[in-house]
């Protein structure tokens, strides 16, 4: 493999080759963990230093990440270089790194023991079935075979020129091989091979066929299944995969086609906790019953839910893109959700803050059991938040409330601030504002909240936008690496939003609630 000698390996080398050589003298574990930071490329390039270095690299990979960052050298294939090629020299480059990269994986993997364990395996590049699909399904055994736990093929990675990839709509998409990932020492009985290695099993950009599920019974052992980009193809639906994950804990499908119905029940699966379904728009009808569900994420055009004996169905992730012709799906479709899951106690909502009060319900059915409500809010203009006040007087036991803006900047019309009819909200401590920018709206909906909640305890208002990234996890504006537009809309709020928040909310705030106005 070649070797390119920079980074955080540079520093390694030039320590080792001192006449003293102490890092030389460390112990192995201490090497192998700071080998185990480095790129394949880098790591490999170690093995020069001395008979010491030679094999230490082997010893601290148990992931191996075929990335073209990881296995090519970037300067060949440098995105300004490539701009001033033409097509046919485009293609040439093309040609070249595909065929360099699978040189470059096929020669590291040569490389290493017939007992080196692999716990994450992961490759990423776009192969098709007919440009090199072959060597991936090799690349898979591999991996299979070493006791591989978590698979990760992502075929649609972005950041690098692939000509082929972006103009060949031609070439056929990979067909994951269900069927092929049998280790070599398998017996001819292949129906008595499971998998117990493999725990978690993620796939970007792949086919799924009807013949290919079918023999899914392979994956006995898989927790956690991640599908992006998936096409289901010849009759393949989730009901055939589902029969041979008896251990299935946590299931995600992400602009998946040809997938028209969802049916997850038992004795399909008992055990699956986690479910999300996003942007698959072919999706006409979701029906869960008997399972351990705990979370429920989707977002899409609104389809057809049954949910029969979940009683652990506490969190749900909500947006429907697509609902109705007018106003916003996932607020329009809300009176629904209390009567399908009475026992809701965390929602978090994602839609368009555009619809006017009077298009609810004028008294939305109650929940019963909900504590924790987020609104994160797609960007429009202008906006109304007092539809929000309906839910909070629908939620008699809720704690806690968060709001995450993402805002236009525009010229707000001066008017009254809007007051509807006080109603106590006996449960609610803290309440959470992020993405603020000093606007009526949010101010209504704050002096709202100050006015009926009764033992209220904290409420933040914070610049800094939140945005929900899934399964529990936010990400969160990093000041340190803002652009333009948002420094500017940071600067407008250090010069007017933040005081106008100040100026209304200082009046209102009761002296036992802590108001931080960040």
């Amino acid at each position: 493999m070649p070797v390119l000698v920079h980074n955080m390996e540079w520093k390694i080398i030039k320590m080792a080759m001192t006449e003293e050589d102490r890092i030389s003298q460390l112990p192995d574990h201490i090497l192998t963990s700071m080998l185990s930071s480095l790129s394949i490329r880098q790591a490999v390039g170690t093995s020069i230093l001395s008979s010491r270095w030679r094999d230490l690299w082997i010893r601290s990979i148990s992931t191996i990440d075929f990335h073209p960052d990881n296995l090519l050298d970037a300067r060949e294939y440098d995105e300004e270089l490539v701009n001033r090629v033409g097509k046919v020299q485009m293609l040439i480059i093309s040609c070249k790194r595909l065929l360099n990269f699978i040189l470059s994986g096929n020669q590291f993997l040569r490389q290493l023991p017939v007992d080196h364990k692999i716990s994450k395996f992961r490759v990423n590049y776009p192969f098709r079935r007919n440009r090199y699909g072959l060597i991936l399904d090799q690349w898979i055994h591999f991996a299979i075979s070493r006791g591989v736990e978590e698979l990760d093929v992502d075929l649609l990675s972005e950041g690098y020129f692939d000509y082929a990839g972006e103009h060949g709509d031609h070439v056929e998409a990979y067909d994951f091989p269900c069927d092929g990932v049998v280790p070599y020492s398998t017996t001819s009985d292949a129906s008595n091979v499971v998998l117990p290695s493999l725990k978690r099993l993620r796939l970007n950009g792949c086919i799924f066929s009807q013949n290919n599920l079918s023999n899914f019974f392979y994956f006995t052992s898989l927790e956690a299944i991640d599908l992006q980009h998936i096409d289901f193809q010849s009759g393949a639906t989730v009901e055939t995969l589902l029969p041979h994950c008896p251990n299935l804990k946590w299931l995600s499908f992400y602009e998946c086609t040809h997938i028209f119905h969802i049916h997850i029940r038992r004795p399909l699966t008992t055990r699956l906790k986690y479910l999300s379904v996003k942007s698959c728009f072919d999706v006409n009808e979701i029906e869960i019953d008997g399972v351990e569900l705990a979370t429920f994420e989707y977002s899409g055009n609104l389809p057809t839910f049954s949910f029969k004996e979940v009683p652990l169905l506490l969190n749900v992730y909500f947006c429907i893109l697509f609902g109705t012709s007018v106003g916003d799906g996932t607020v329009l479709s809300l009176p629904k959700l209390p009567e399908t899951l009475p026992q809701l106690e965390k929602l978090l909502l994602r839609c368009c803050c555009d619809i006017e009060v009077e298009e609810l319900p004028e008294r939305l059915p109650t929940f019963r059991n909900l504590k924790h409500l987020a609104v994160i809010e797609i960007k429009v203009l202008p906006r109304n938040l007092m539809w929000i006040a309906q839910v909070l007087k629908a939620s008699p036991l809720l704690q806690n409330l968060e709001l995450h803006l993402d805002s236009y900047d525009y010229q707000e019309e001066p008017k009254e601030i809007e007051r509807p009819p006080r109603v106590p909200l006996n449960h609610l401590k803290e309440v959470v504002i992020s993405g603020a920018r000093g606007y009526l709206s949010e101010i209504e909906l704050a002096i709202y909240v100050l006015n009926n909640a009764v033992i209220l305890e904290r409420m933040t208002i914070d610049p800094y936008w939140r945005y929900y990234l899934g399964d529990g996890k936010w990400q969160y504006e990093d000041p340190q690496h803002e652009d333009l537009w948002t420094r500017a809309r940071r600067d407008k709020w250090a010069k007017i939003g933040r005081q106008r928040v100040l100026d209304y909310l200082q009046q209102e705030v009761p002296p036992d609630v802590e108001l931080i106005v960040l």
